[in-house]
């Protein structure tokens, strides 16, 4: 059941802390949402909520690009089918 919103964790493997305000995220249709005001520490991770009405992160499969405020790919995570199982857990295939 989708919520109208979508989560991505965002995490810093880095020995800085980083400040990504300005930088985008991107769907499989090139959909984008602009990241506001966050800052990651060294280490550490962070939830983002997105509304669908920006990005949409099909359930069928797909990819999400994180962009920074150049215009250049940092990071892009391709996904596979999601199923939730009769245990009521959700899973990727």
């Amino acid at each position: 059941i989708d919520s109208g919103q979508e989560t991505i964790t965002l995490l810093n493997f880095g020995n800085n802390t980083v400040t990504i305000q300005g930088w985008r995220l991107e769907d499989s249709d090139q959909n984008q949402y602009t990241i506001p005001d966050v800052t990651i520490p060294a280490g550490k991770k962070h939830l983002l909520s997105i509304p669908t009405e920006t990005i949409y992160l099909r359930n069928s499969g797909g990819n999400v690009t994180l962009i920074d405020q150049n215009g250049s790919v940092i990071h892009r995570v391709e996904y596979d089918v999601l199923a939730i199982g009769k245990d009521g857990v959700v899973k990727w295939i």
